[in-house]
């Protein structure tokens, strides 16, 4: 169900970003930005969210950036984690898994706090290490 719900979120959005915005709705994208895990830095641009756009979708590995293990194995963005970490008071969410497909591994977290944050994103290979693209967009409903 998480799946199916973190899928037709990301949809929605992306139908919302191709075709406008309607009424109070809106987004403001941080851009791509290439990760690697466990090189012990943040994954991706810092994200910064208002009392208008609370909401942040984390994108992963589109238009040719899908995720490779160092080795070049291509890697299912399902197995990814990701959450949004507060550098300055080091408050997390919890880790969420990626959604979607190859082409479209997104997640939604909601009610932000105002604040920056930076992505942390994990693999679930002890003895690899994960590379790819990640984006970002703050937006409210």
């Amino acid at each position: 169900m998480k799946k199916v719900l973190s899928v037709m979120g990301s949809l929605v959005f992306a139908m919302t970003v191709l075709f406008g915005f309607g009424g109070t709705a809106s987004a403001n994208s941080f851009g791509w930005t290439y990760f690697e895990t466990e090189d012990g830095r943040w994954d991706g641009n810092a994200i910064t969210t208002t009392y208008s756009q609370p909401n942040v979708e984390v994108h992963l590995g589109v238009d040719g950036r899908a995720p490779y293990k160092i080795g070049g194995t291509r890697v299912d963005g399902q197995t990814l984690r990701v959450r949004l970490c507060n550098p300055v008071t080091k408050a997390c969410t919890s880790y969420q898994y990626f959604g979607g497909s190859e082409g479209l591994y997104s997640t939604i977290v909601t009610g932000m706090k105002p604040a920056t944050y930076r992505i942390d994103i994990i693999d679930p290979f002890s003895s690899y290490r994960v590379k790819g693209y990640v984006e970002a967009a703050t937006f409210s409903w």
